[in-house]
């Protein structure tokens, strides 16, 4: 949602990622040079690392590096949230060809946050390749169903608020994405 300084507050309990992300999105890419740096020095979980070297090294400006823990990272990745910000890092790498093909992962997989993939500045290079477009279709596919499911099961009630105007607002979308597609305008 593009609401940094909320993140920031949220981070707390995450391997330190999200934090670094966080304040290089808020301009405090030291600050964030020097958590990641942080966090890394303090994991014992190995698997952990290069996630966060992937993020540090590429604010460092060294590409070769973060390339490298993406490469380590994504090997080792299971999980389809995490592989989206490998994926988000390769493209700002200029890595595009291999960024795109994490993307069409991550939406396989199952993570859809179709807003996400709309609004990040960082896959504005790549978002209205061909072989990008149609995964991101069936992303905003698969949300438009989990809205209209969790409305037909009455999930707003049974979580005390009325139903949601947001729910039905992707239903209105169309579904064709613009060749370049302006982070902050949805189609």
């Amino acid at each position: 949602m593009g609401k940094y300084e909320d993140a920031l507050a949220e981070t707390l309990g995450d391997i330190g990622y999200m934090q670094g992300l966080a304040l290089a999105s808020l301009g405090r890419e030291r600050d964030a040079i020097a958590a990641l740096r942080w966090r890394e020095r303090e994991t014992t979980e190995g698997r952990i690392r290069p996630y966060l070297a992937s993020l540090r090294a590429l604010l460092e400006g060294d590409r070769e590096k973060s390339l490298q823990a993406v490469e380590s990272a994504t090997a080792r990745l299971h999980d389809a949230e995490a592989v989206f910000y490998m994926a988000r890092t390769l493209v700002r790498l200029g890595a595009h060809d291999r960024g795109a093909i994490e993307l069409r992962r991550v939406i396989r997989e199952g993570f859809w946050c179709y807003d996400t993939f709309m609004r990040d500045p960082w896959l504005d290079p790549i978002r209205g390749r061909p072989d990008v477009r149609e995964p991101l279709a069936e992303a905003r596919e698969h949300v438009v169903r989990a809205a209209e499911m969790f409305r037909d099961a009455h999930g707003p009630e049974l979580i005390g608020r009325p139903t949601d105007q947001q729910s039905r607002s992707l239903e209105a979308r169309p579904i064709t994405i613009p060749l370049h597609a302006d982070r902050n305008a949805h189609p």
